[in-house]
């Protein structure tokens, strides 16, 4: 940096410092909802979110009045109107960098706002509810902001993986595969870190991921997932346990759509008993597996009749096969809204 940079730096520092300054002594918590801010998205920052840090909301309130008054931030409330605070993204990477310079303050702030967005942030399979809808997407730049500052390793990873794993359901229950592709692969990357290569949660993981997959259309990068989640669940929980039951049912789905009908009987098989032997015949699992078998064993018959009729000379060989033995059909609209369905968040 040249001397004229670095001058340039040193004063930006040194009114940063002044700022805070004042605005501390209107309130003890101004430092720290600064510098919290500092790792969210520059734009609307909800009070109720700041209101999660440990002060609560009287003190984010006054904190928030304070940062205004100083001149770091300003005052900009939501389309619903409910209460914001707005910094510029100059002001906002010049508190990362006075944070940066001191030991451990980095750490401690993105955990902060981690903590914050934990609060707030609907939690597990509620992100997929409509009527979470409006909180998750208000929260959603924030939590990819603090993200990109989260540990993946290490402490704080535990709460980066939670908070993966609610984003990673809010985007499945939108219909955004695409955006959700690299927030579920990261999220299985941190489990795996944390918990070892076996554990049932990594296994959970990999199927929530073949599932991805299979929404995206990419049904055979999702076969050695959902097998590598078998095994882990038969190693760890037994064969007979419903989570991996419904595995099976997974695996079974997968084959399905790519037209392995004969391939998937056994694994439906095996689902449908378990399912029936655990949880019984009346069980919602139970009542899903015995339609996708009903549907498989219909196919395979419909199969069976056409073929011993193509042999016969009564019918004609479909031309696709003729021409292309390879060619799958396209994935049964059923067979992916189901799957849609069992996309599971972390374990606790």
């Amino acid at each position: 940096m040249s001397a004229a940079g670095e001058g340039g730096a040193h004063s930006a520092s040194e009114a940063m410092g002044k700022a805070l300054a004042k605005a501390e002594q209107s309130s003890p918590h101004a430092a720290t909802v600064m510098g919290v801010a500092g790792y969210l998205s520059p734009r609307q920052i909800p009070l109720q979110l700041l209101a999660a840090l440990p002060f609560g909301e009287a003190g984010a309130r006054t904190a928030a009045d304070a940062l205004v008054s100083a001149g770091l931030a300003r005052h900009e409330p939501m389309a619903s109107g409910e209460p914001a605070l707005s910094i510029e993204a100059a002001t906002q990477e010049q508190m990362r960098r006075r944070l940066a310079a001191g030991t451990g303050e980095e750490d401690r702030h993105v955990a902060l706002a981690m903590q914050a967005l934990s609060a707030r942030y609907p939690q597990g399979a509620e992100a997929a509810e409509v009527g979470k809808w409006t909180a998750c997407e208000n929260l959603d730049r924030h939590l990819r902001a603090v993200l990109a500052f989260a540990p993946d390793a290490g402490n704080g990873a535990e709460t980066t993986s939670d908070l993966l794993h609610r984003l990673s359901h809010y985007l499945f229950a939108r219909g955004r595969y695409e955006d959700a592709e690299p927030i579920v692969r990261r999220s299985g990357a941190v489990d795996e870190e944390l918990l070892g290569p076996d554990h049932p949660q990594v296994g959970q993981d990999c199927a929530n991921l073949a599932i991805l997959l299979h929404e995206l259309g990419r049904t055979d990068e999702a076969l050695p997932l959902i097998r590598r989640a078998m095994e882990i669940g038969e190693a760890e929980l037994g064969p007979e346990h419903p989570l991996v039951a419904e595995r099976y049912h997974i695996l079974a789905s997968l084959l399905e759509a790519r037209g392995r009908h004969a391939d998937a009987d056994p694994f439906i098989r095996h689902a449908l008993v378990t399912s029936e032997r655990m949880l019984g015949r009346d069980h919602e699992d139970t009542r899903l597996y015995r339609e996708a078998y009903d549907r498989i064993v219909t196919a395979m018959e419909r199969v069976a009749r056409k073929d011993d009729a193509v042999e016969a000379g009564l019918a004609p060989a479909p031309p696709e096969r003729l021409a292309r033995p390879d060619l799958p059909p396209p994935p049964p609209p059923a067979s992916r809204g189901v799957l849609g369905r069992l996309l599971r968040g972390r374990q606790s």
